[in-house]
């Protein structure tokens, strides 16, 4: 019997361009990174009972600084106690702390990274590349396939290329604790590039996490 393909795929593609907008390069892969955070994350989520007067259900991770961190997968009621965004990717620009990341190590993926062996920093110093807002798309595709994709463009505001060599996509989650908003953060997704790709000066890196599920 042949061996179906799973229904469930993730691939990433970059895209660098001139400070002109002409393209540079393109390039695709399969990302077979999602990592241990991940699958406990979403056992979690799975898990979660509402109604109740407390959060339902939590784990313990390894948040992206290497601390053991609780991710609370349900809500808790009552007054003040609102805002709970458990799987929260969605960072605005100048934000390196979640979404998608970029970084400079081509150390080998394991299942229980917590963070990038690299990450280039936000910023216009030397090494350094500004991060623009994440866009979240809506889910789009013509029938078998179902797709959405999460995307980031990277500027490089310095005067010297910078190679990246690694991405990676990290969730915030954010609860209530005794009355205040607090957030961890959690890589869920590490992909080391089969093509390292360089931005020249001026130049924009795109990034995209493309999310497959065909049926």
């Amino acid at each position: 019997m042949e061996k179906q393909k799973a229904n469930v795929e993730l691939e990433v593609e970059l895209e660098v361009r001139d400070k002109n907008g002409k393209l540079i390069s393109v390039h695709r892969q399969q990302s077979k990174s999602l990592l241990k955070n991940f699958a406990r994350i979403l056992r979690t989520m799975f898990l979660a009972v509402g109604g109740q007067s407390t959060y339902a259900v939590s784990t313990t991770l390894t948040d992206t600084s290497g601390a053991s961190k609780t991710f609370y997968g349900a809500y808790t009621y009552g007054s003040g106690n609102s805002g709970l965004a458990p799987m929260c990717a969605n960072a605005p620009s100048g934000n390196d702390a979640h979404g998608i990341q970029v970084g400079s190590s081509s150390t080998a993926v394991t299942r229980d990274d917590f963070q990038l062996g690299g990450k280039i920093a936000n910023g216009t110093s030397a090494g350094q590349l500004s991060y623009g807002s994440m866009t979240v798309e809506d889910t789009d595709g013509t029938a078998p396939d179902t797709i959405f994709r999460l995307i980031r463009t990277f500027t490089n505001n310095t005067s010297s290329a910078i190679t990246v060599y690694e991405i990676g996509l990290v969730i915030a989650n954010t609860y209530i604790s005794a009355g205040s908003r607090a957030t961890n953060y959690f890589l869920i997704a590490r992909d080391v590039l089969s093509a390292p790709q360089s931005i020249p000066a001026g130049a924009t890196l795109t990034v995209r996490y493309i999310f497959k599920v065909t049926a």
